[in-house]
């Protein structure tokens, strides 16, 4: 094999190993607040606390997603009534 087919096929190799055609990633994201879909959130600060407000998709329910935090790493949720 000369150097121009050697070099051609290093980088098609190279091309297929980075997409994701060749190497798959298995690994699942999930929401880190709560389960479920909440989209467009919207963050609030009264008096120290933080409230997120965002949408919830039409078949997890009729209401808004509310959450309180103080540190961001506990979330309480809350319903608007």
């Amino acid at each position: 094999m000369n150097i121009t087919k050697v070099t051609f096929l290093l980088t098609f190799i190279l091309f297929l190993y980075t997409t994701k055609g060749w190497r798959q990633n298995k690994e699942t994201i999930h929401n880190p607040i709560d389960d479920g879909y909440f989209t467009d959130p919207l963050i609030i600060k009264y008096q120290w606390i933080y409230y997120i407000y965002s949408a919830i998709y039409l078949w997890e329910g009729d209401e808004f997603g509310v959450f309180e935090t103080k540190i961001f790493k506990y979330f309480l949720r809350k319903h608007i009534e």
